[in-house]
């Protein structure tokens, strides 16, 4: 079993960034860290996690939701046009969009599942690709965390590189 998973690792490694190289692959049930009963999925396109209390827009940025998953693709942005477009959303009538911090962005990966490591049933046409986190990173200069779909590792970036966006917000 550690053979054939740190096999898969490293071939999904491979493919980082291409969202079409492999199909996603997900262990065992018990392996699951964000199983789909964790979620109240509701019908405007958003998710309440029910281990956290944060509501999370289902679709990245880009995406639209079309009442049954997201169609379209990613709007990719530097750091700063992610936190403008957060406090510029009114997606689904709330107006307290924000990016998640790392831990929130962490609390959602789905470590038993690779390409991308998400819940599909919850973020459904999820690409693997790195996310802003709204943390900033302490060096270097202008970096802030993000965190990866594919393998939801935490890096920091340059505020200017172009990565998802994918909103939350705190449940009232």
């Amino acid at each position: 079993m550690k053979r054939t998973l740190l096999n898969l690792l490293l071939l999904a490694a491979l493919h980082v960034g291409n969202a079409q190289a492999l199909p996603q692959t997900c262990w065992a049930s018990n392996y699951l860290t964000t199983p789909t009963s964790r979620f109240v999925i509701n019908p405007n396109g958003t998710a309440l996690d029910t281990k956290t209390g944060l509501i999370w827009k289902r679709c990245l940025e880009g995406y639209t939701w079309n009442g049954s998953t997201c169609t379209g693709s990613s709007a990719l942005a530097n750091w700063q046009t992610a936190l403008q477009k957060a406090a510029a959303s009114t997606f689904a009538s709330n107006s307290n969009w924000r990016l998640p911090n790392i831990k929130e962005l962490a609390s959602i990966a789905e470590r038993g599942c690779v390409n991308p490591q998400v819940n599909l049933a919850i973020f459904p046409n999820m690409p693997t690709l790195l996310i802003w986190s709204g943390t900033p990173a302490l060096q270097p200069a202008k970096s802030a965390w993000t965190g990866g779909s594919g393998f939801q590792n935490h890096w920091y970036r340059s505020q200017t590189e172009l990565h998802g966006v994918l909103l939350v917000r705190d449940s009232p």
